[in-house]
């Protein structure tokens, strides 16, 4: 199959005749105009997004084996640009636990991703919980891509209510980081809004008989439907 100047042979990939192996983040497929996102295998850094809009970073919680993988496969890197210190002590915001640090190390059949307590002792990340695998995840993989396009399926999911928070004010404060999820959480949605103010917007979304409707909304619609008693996500069929 070719198209934009790929080249896809079974399981091996040329760009501009240049081959590329895996890893890459999950299963794609090429068509023409469509955006791809390639990982090169050569030294572990990260390839050139075939995209229109920069380097796109996708998210979702059914991806998450395939992120810890990619991580494992590219650790040294994500460790010497300090992330996981930073990752670290902002899941010591919302979780019991301290933190000072992540690491990858070995484990019964693999390495596995650790955080490191302050007292010294190590949890695996896999213990901590769906949520704070997820953002640590997310969080680790955009330090390192540097992508200029966020997508996040379900940004709430697993997510206790200080860290749906934590994950709003780490969003709206992306910089030139185009940022689109789909949530169920009007917190999340809300606090988004109001960190970018009028840079974004909510967009209700119902699909009726197989007919997509949609619903661009403020934050200041937002607040009006929730001081009259209405939850935007229970009214799909008054206001769309």
């Amino acid at each position: 199959m070719q198209g934009m100047g790929v080249t896809i042979n079974e399981q091996r990939l040329q760009i501009n005749g240049q081959q590329l192996q895996r890893p890459w983040i999950g299963t794609f497929s090429v068509q023409e105009n469509q955006v791809i996102q390639v990982f090169q295998s050569l030294n572990g850094q990260p390839g050139n997004a075939i995209s229109p809009i920069g380097t796109p970073l996708f998210f979702s919680s059914d991806l998450i084996q395939d992120a810890v993988r990619f991580m494992h496969s590219n650790w040294i890197f994500i460790a010497n640009s300090g992330a996981p210190l930073e990752v670290a002590k902002e899941i010591s915001e919302f979780s019991n636990e301290k933190y000072m640090g992540l690491t990858d190390e070995p484990f019964i059949n693999g390495n596995a991703l650790y955080a490191y307590r302050l007292d010294g002792k190590r949890i695996r990340l896999a213990d901590l919980g769906f949520g704070i695998q997820d953002y640590v995840a997310v969080r680790l993989l955009y330090e390192y891509i540097k992508p200029k396009f966020v997508l996040w399926d379900d940004a709430e999911s697993h997510l206790n209510p200080l860290a749906i928070i934590r994950v709003a004010e780490w969003l709206s404060g992306l910089k030139d980081t185009n940022v689109v999820i789909t949530t169920h959480s009007l917190e999340l949605a809300q606090i988004m809004l109001e960190g970018v103010e009028d840079r974004g917007a909510a967009i209700l979304l119902s699909l009726d008989k197989g007919k997509l409707k949609s619903k661009k909304m403020t934050a200041k619609e937002l607040d009006e439907l929730r001081a009259a008693g209405v939850d935007a996500r229970l009214a799909e069929g008054l206001l769309l």
